[in-house]
This record gives C-alpha cells, sequence and structure tokens, in this order.
C-alpha cells in the first residue's frame, strides 16, 4: 500500500512514472486519469525506449480535449507509479498539450490492478 498527499503547489497532481520497454527504462511525469482507458506516453519517451510504430501497430481512435484522433497501441513490459508496479500494460502514443506541467497519463489499463482511495478532506491519496 502507498500513501501520498495531495497537497502540492501544482495545479494538477503528477507523478513519476517509470516504465520498461526490452529491457530500457525511462520516467516521465504523469497524472492519474480514471476518464482514461488506456495510459499514455509521450512520443520521446516511446522513441527513447526504442519502440517501434509501423503500418503493422494497431492504432486506436481517441478523443482529446480539442480532437478526435488515432494513436498507436502498444503493451508496456513494465510501469510503476508510487511504488506499485503492473506487467504488460496496454498504453498508447501520444503527446499531451507543450504547454502542460505532465507528459503523460496513468490511466485504467494500470490503475484497474488496484484499489485507489481519494481522500479529499485530507489530501490523502492511497494505492492499494
Amino acid at each position: 500500500m502507498t500513501e501520498v498527499s495531495l497537497f502540492r503547489p501544482e495545479r494538477v497532481q503528477s507523478f513519476f512514472v517509470s516504465v520498461q520497454y526490452k529491457g530500457r527504462r525511462e520516467r516521465f511525469l504523469g497524472a492519474l486519469d480514471t476518464g482514461a482507458t488506456l495510459s499514455v506516453i509521450p512520443w520521446d519517451v516511446a522513441d527513447y525506449l526504442g519502440i517501434k510504430v509501423d503500418g503493422e501497430t494497431k492504432r486506436v481512435s481517441i478523443t482529446t480535449a480539442s480532437s478526435r484522433e488515432t494513436a498507436p497501441m502498444i503493451t508496456i513490459d513494465e510501469m510503476e507509479v508510487l511504488g506499485q508496479r503492473v506487467e504488460q500494460v496496454p498504453a498508447i502514443i501520444h503527446d499531451l498539450p507543450a504547454d502542460g506541467i505532465i507528459d503523460g497519463l496513468i490511466g485504467l489499463s494500470f490503475l484497474h490492478h488496484f484499489d485507489i482511495f481519494l481522500g479529499y478532506r485530507k489530501g490523502i491519496l492511497t494505492i492499494d
């Protein structure tokens, strides 16, 4: 079980996300998004990890804040957030707006493995 304080000066609560693909590991800032079916990793992380996207890569339709797009769907070998680790996590590769403070999203493809409690009055997030 991991418990963290939600009281931070940032506008959006963000967490370091560690992803591994074929032995390479990288980190980025992500936000918990229970409205996102899939987790989202940015293109620069996918490139660093050596993820190849070509005509054979499955693409899924996504709805962003401003449009409807398609994005490549991949499987991350391992994803870790707040000390909680999951293997074989479905995700998409997509860049969030450049002016934001987060790089990716921690979606339900990761979160559904855990019980999550948000205690807003006490400002606590618990993942078990």
